[in-house]
């Protein structure tokens, strides 16, 4: 016998399949038969049907819930950052509170990095979804270079394929060392362990042929050069798709690497000559955020990065 004014007895019920499970209703019998709110029992977003329709501001169904689901048969994404729907409305009443990220915005704080990314990828303490620039230290998230390996936050992110946080997770990525950081590896040729693109030097009569294995065009790289204890200088510039340099026979003891030609941040400054010589970010144009390009004042030592 019933005992609450919102008891359903059942003589027969039936379930059916659906995109998240087995038991979805198909007996209509426990649709808006609860005792409160769908919002006031965190199920707004929630279904009990097949049709996924969300219990939204109804009567609760009685029942087991499943999250509302897309036409692929994944609980919704609405804003496609990579959080469903009920992971952002925490509390499942419908509406965005203080504490929740916006379900219609994958980038809730605009710092160019979405909620997924921040939550999930980085996390605190270097990011928060909620804040533009989670430290305060007046550089939104997405521009940071926490790891200081000479890519921004979203460099790692979008193009690059790094950890924001690991210096030198491709390098150990590929083979376990940690000798390279993420931002020459990705730029500066080297030796096989440690560079996505190889650099060779053969002795040739009267000079030295450079060699790039594993360069996908379209492909830039100056080469440099450099004396032991001292610092390198760009020592001749290669042309597109350029993957065989020769240089003239060099000083006994000169050290060479390969630096990419392109400017990915538009500063004025190669990305090979920022990681090799400056030491400035190589996806933002301005690294100390003063206003002026690095390109400006590349002589500086205001534009050197410290850590």
């Amino acid at each position: 016998m019933p005992t609450n004014a919102n008891d359903v007895v059942l003589t027969t019920f039936t379930y059916t399949n659906g995109a998240l499970g087995s038991y979805y209703q198909f007996s209509t019998s426990l649709l808006d038969a609860g005792s409160r709110y769908s919002a006031n029992a965190g199920l707004y977003l929630f279904t009990t049907t097949v049709d996924e329709t969300s219990e939204g501001e109804s009567i609760v169904n009685i029942g087991l819930h499943y999250p509302c689901a897309d036409t692929n048969g994944s609980a919704l994404d609405t804003d496609g950052d990579g959080l469903y729907d009920v992971e952002e409305d925490k509390n499942g009443n419908g509406v965005r509170d203080a504490d929740e990220t916006d379900l219609a915005m994958a980038d809730t704080d605009g710092d160019g990095l979405t909620d997924y990314e921040e939550l999930r990828i980085i996390g605190l303490p270097y990011t928060n979804p909620l804040l533009a620039d989670t430290d305060g230290n007046g550089i939104p998230d997405g521009e940071e270079d926490f790891d200081n390996d000479g890519i921004t936050t979203l460099g790692e992110m979008r193009w690059a394929a790094a950890s924001p946080i690991d210096a030198f997770s491709l390098n150990r990525a590929l083979n376990g060392n940690s000798s390279t950081m993420d931002g020459s590896f990705r730029c500066v040729a080297g030796q096989l362990t440690n560079s996505l693109v190889i650099m060779t030097i053969s002795n040739m009569t009267n000079f030295l042929r450079i060699s790039l294995i594993g360069a996908t065009p379209p492909f830039i790289y100056d080469v440099y050069a450099k004396l032991i204890g001292s610092p390198y200088s760009l020592y001749q510039r290669g042309a597109l798709n350029q993957s065989s340099i020769d240089v003239p026979n060099p000083p006994s003891g000169t050290i060479f690497r390969a630096g990419s030609g392109f400017d990915r941040d538009g500063d004025g400054l190669t990305d090979g000559y920022e990681c090799l010589i400056t030491g400035t970010i190589i996806d933002f144009w301005d690294t100390d955020r003063d206003g002026i390009a690095d390109g400006w004042k590349c002589s500086t030592a205001s534009t050197r990065r410290t850590g």
